[in-house]
């Protein structure tokens, strides 16, 4: 029996009383968008970025959060990590608009 990857798109955030914050890729000005919490926690073991510890939470979200808050951080595209836990390495960036639109697609299916 095949299993299927299901993409729960997870972010993360940082929730302090001044500001919120994103994870993003500021040269790239993309934000980071994990397939699942999991492979939040396994890019933290990997690379010790945006621990909990200083207040970064993973957060699952959805298309419509997704383009809320590129809107609000004016972040234009999506990156996904790649990386040992997926068994490649480099990174894919996507046009936000495009990431979005995908995702309405495959939930739609």
């Amino acid at each position: 029996m095949e299993s299927t990857q299901y993409l729960e798109p997870t972010i993360i955030v940082m929730r302090d009383e001044e500001a919120e914050g994103v994870a993003y890729v500021g040269r790239e000005n993309a934000l980071l968008v994990f397939r699942s919490e999991e492979e939040v926690e396994k890019f933290r073991d990997e690379t010790g970025m945006y621990p909990a510890s200083e207040g970064y939470e993973a957060v699952a979200v959805d298309e419509a959060e997704i383009a809320r808050t590129c809107m609000r951080h004016n972040l234009s595209r999506i990156c996904i990590p790649e990386a040992p836990w997926t068994g490649t390495t480099g990174v894919e960036f996507f046009d936000a608009d495009d990431f979005i639109r995908m995702l309405r697609e495959s939930h739609a299916g």
